[in-house]
C-alpha cells in the first residue's frame, strides 16, 4: 500500500481474486478501505490483525546495550527509528523534527537509527540524510547502528520509538514490537498506525508529514507508558490466540456456508 493506493499490478491481482474468493483478509481497516476503493465488495473483506508476543522477542546484546547507553548519557531523551533506510520511512522528516527540537533548547534529544541502506536509491537517500545532519549540526545527536537483530535491547534502551512514514504502512510490525516491549511510541496518522495505538489510547499520534507537530510531540508526549491494565488490553487485542481464532472462525464459515 503506497499513498493510499495499490500498485496497478496489485490492483489486477486483487480484482482477479475478487472474482473467485469468497473472502479477502485485510490486516487493517485502512487496507480494507483501500480494497473497497478499488472495487472490492467490502462485505467480502474481513479484517484480521497481525499478532505479537514479547515471548518471541528475547534476543538481547550486552554490546549493543553498552553502545546505546554510552550515547544516551549525553541526552535527556533518546528517540529511536528502525527499518530500512529509505524515503518512504520518513527518516528525513524525523531528522528535521530533531533539528527543531534542538533549536527550541528545551531538552537535549538524541536519535538512534537501527537499519541500513542496501539498494542504490537507499544509499543515495542515506547520503542526503548525512548531508542534512551535517548542515543542521546534528552530527553528535544521531547514532546509526546499522541492521540489528537484538530488538529487545533496542526498544528497552530508547525512551520513545517513532514510526513516521509519509506513505501509509498497512500494519507495521515494528510498532507492535515497540509497544509489547513497553516502549513509548509516536506514529503518523496514516495506514494502520492509528489502529495499532487505538487512536491515541496506546501511543502518541501526529499528522503525517507534520514535522513541527512531531517535534512538539517529542518534547511533550501525551503518553509515555501503559498502565498494567492497558498493557493487558493491548496484548489481548493483538494476541496470537485472537488472530488464530479469527482465522478458524472465518474458515469454518466458508466451509459451512
Amino acid at each position: 500500500m503506497t499513498d493510499g493506493k495499490w500498485a496497478p499490478k496489485g490492483n489486477r491481482v486483487v480484482r482477479l481474486n475478487n472474482l473467485f474468493a469468497k473472502n479477502i483478509i485485510a490486516v487493517s481497516e485502512a487496507v480494507k478501505m483501500d480494497l473497497a476503493n478499488i472495487g472490492i465488495n467490502k462485505d467480502r473483506i474481513v479484517t484480521i490483525y497481525n499478532s505479537i508476543s514479547a515471548d518471541y522477542l528475547i534476543k538481547e546484546s550486552p554490546r549493543l546495550c553498552t553502545m546505546i547507553q554510552d550515547f544516551k548519557k549525553n541526552f535527556d531523551t533518546t528517540i529511536g527509528i528502525a527499518g530500512t533506510i529509505e524515503a518512504r520511512k520518513g527518516l528525513l522528516e524525523c531528522i528535521q523534527a530533531l533539528s527543531i527540537v534542538k533549536e527550541k533548547k528545551l531538552k537535549r534529544v538524541g536519535l538512534i537509527v537501527a537499519g541500513e541502506a542496501k539498494e542504490p536509491s537507499q544509499k543515495a537517500y542515506y547520503t542526503k540524510l548525512i548531508e542534512t545532519i551535517s548542515k543542521t549540526k546534528l552530527n553528535d545527536h544521531v547514532l546509526f547502528l546499522g541492521q540489528i537483530k537484538e530488538v529487545k535491547t533496542f526498544f528497552q534502551e530508547i525512551d520513545i520509538f517513532i514510526h513516521f512514514p509519509a506513505s501509509p504502512d498497512p500494519l507495521p510490525t515494528v510498532v507492535l514490537e515497540a509497544i509489547v516491549l513497553d516502549c513509548a511510541v509516536i506514529v503518523s496518522e496514516n495506514g494502520g498506525n492509528p489502529e495499532i495505538v487505538q487512536y491515541g489510547r496506546w501511543g502518541n499520534t501526529v499528522p503525517a508529514k507534520d514535522v513541527e507537530q512531531l517535534a512538539n510531540t517529542i518534547l511533550n508526549p501525551t503518553l509515555l507508558s501503559l498502565s498494567k491494565e492497558e498493557y493487558r488490553y493491548f496484548t489481548d487485542y493483538f494476541s496470537h490466540q485472537k488472530k488464530e481464532l479469527a482465522h478458524v472462525n472465518l474458515y469454518d464459515n466458508i466451509v459451512n456456508n
